[in-house]
Formats: C-alpha cells, sequence, structure tokens
C-alpha cells in the first residue's frame, strides 16, 4: 500500500525518478500487461497491477497468447504456451481448466490435442477473463484493505482510488479478446518480451 500512495504523491508532484525507484518491482512485473492495456492514465494501470492476482495476470496472457496463435486448426498444449510467456506450467494447466469450464477458451484432447479460442470466445472481454478467476468482487475491494469500504463509507484513499477502478472496469470491457489479439498481431502490444 505504501508504494502505492508513495506513485500516487509523486506523479501527482511530477517527480518521476521517485516513481521508478518506488514500483521498480511493479513496472517488471507487469510489462507485458501495460504493452496492451491502453489507458489514458498510468495511474489506472498500476491499479490494475496491484489488484489483480497472479493467476489473472498469466490467465491474461495466455488467452492473448492463444488469440493470437491458435485456431481451431491449430491448437496449442500448455505446456508449450507455458515455456513461451514464462509461466509455471502446472500453474497454467490449472487455470486452463477454470477457463475452459468457464467456456473462455476451448480445448481438444488426442495427439492434435490443445487449446484454442472458438470466435464466441473471442468475443469476450478482459474483465471476463478476471471474473472468472479472480471474480469481480476483487476489483471492489478496499484498496488497503477495510471490510467496508464506499461512497458513504470511504477509507482514507477511496476518492484517489474509485474515479480509477470505474475507469479500469471500462476499459476492460469495452474491447474483445479478439481486438487485443489483433493489436498485437499489427505489432502495436506485445504479451510477452523475449
Amino acid at each position: 500500500m505504501g508504494l502505492f500512495y508513495l506513485y500516487i504523491m509523486n506523479y501527482r508532484c511530477g517527480n518521476l525518478d521517485k516513481i521508478k525507484v518506488s514500483l521498480q518491482e511493479y513496472v517488471t512485473d507487469f510489462t507485458s500487461i501495460i504493452n496492451f492495456c491502453h489507458v489514458k492514465d498510468m495511474d489506472i494501470f498500476f491499479i490494475f497491477a496491484l489488484m489483480l492476482s497472479n493467476q489473472s495476470k498469466y490467465a491474461i496472457r495466455a488467452v492473448l497468447y492463444l488469440a493470437v496463435n491458435a485456431d481451431v486448426k491449430n491448437k496449442i498444449r500448455s505446456k508449450v504456451i507455458a515455456e513461451q510467456i514464462e509461466i509455471p506450467g502446472p500453474f497454467l494447466a490449472k487455470i486452463f481448466q477454470t477457463l475452459s469450464k468457464a467456456k473462455i477458451i476451448s480445448s481438444a484432447k488426442g495427439p492434435n490435442g490443445g487449446f484454442y479460442l472458438k470466435k464466441e470466445e473471442q468475443e469476450k472481454t478482459i474483465l471476463d477473463i478476471i471474473e472468472c478467476i479472480d471474480g469481480l468482487s476483487r476489483l471492489d475491494e478496499c484498496f488497503i484493505g477495510l471490510p467496508k469500504c464506499d461512497d458513504e463509507n470511504p477509507c482514507a484513499i477511496h476518492h484517489i482510488i474509485a474515479p480509477f477502478k470505474k475507469e479500469l472496469k471500462e476499459e476492460l470491457s469495452s474491447k474483445t479478446i479478439a481486438e487485443f489479439a489483433e493489436e498485437t498481431k499489427k505489432g502495436k502490444s506485445f504479451i510477452f518480451l523475449k
């Protein structure tokens, strides 16, 4: 929490050097996410990064990898995807089970089996992936962990965070997986940096 609060204060004051130092671990972990999350304000990116579990971040990267590289004729095994985007293989296999049950991705067994996205699955959004893995309530939780925090009972930073959360949800629900994949194919964004 302290790191985020430092960021907001430093960003507003224009002290960018201090931001880079205080949030270096976040920037390193979320490089690939920032490349496809085309938000107007960097504050939203950092809230996004802090609010999601690693499982959700991995799921987003893996689904976008599928959207770019797989289809019904070219299925990809989870082990290959895990190696390509540097995610632990067993962890990705569990994530894919969850996403498959929720009909966000498809799978086929056998020698030519693997994972892919059907056309209707490509019309889903990043918010659908987050809902499947973390649940949307995670995006509504108090940023500093209070059990009840809303406009009527705000925590100390509620009024700073609330507008960003709202804009974040709008951004993540307005574009389909297919649209993000198309941007990646055109070189406008990246899923991994190898």
